[in-house]
């Protein structure tokens, strides 16, 4: 029988080598992703691309040579730079266009 008022908390605490870290990498290019919050692509995304959209959670690939911008974990088709209504700055190698007037 186990002492209630015991210290020892070593069972219940998951050692380091059973402990696993969830990364969501790049399915193109590996780059480890940051989380992005559903509102994000709610409000970056071009309507046939939003169709697609489950509002689950996806992540940002920040490598610039990569067209992946949002991705998720699961298998899901990821979001590309077309598939955007505004251009990513550090995915693009081109400078944007100025209206000189």
């Amino acid at each position: 029988m186990s002492d209630c008022c015991s210290s020892d908390t070593s069972a219940a605490l998951p050692s380091a080598k059973t402990r696993v870290e969830k990364v969501a990498i790049c399915p193109s290019c590996g780059e480890k992703g940051k989380p992005v919050k559903p509102i994000t692509l709610q409000s970056l995304l071009k309507p046939e691309a939003l169709s697609r959209f489950d509002g689950g959670v996806r992540h940002f690939c920040s490598s610039p040579g990569c067209d992946v911008v949002y991705f998720s974990g699961y298998g899901i088709v990821p979001f590309l730079k077309g598939d955007l209504t505004v251009r990513v700055g550090i995915k693009e190698d081109t400078a944007s266009r100025l209206l000189l007037l």
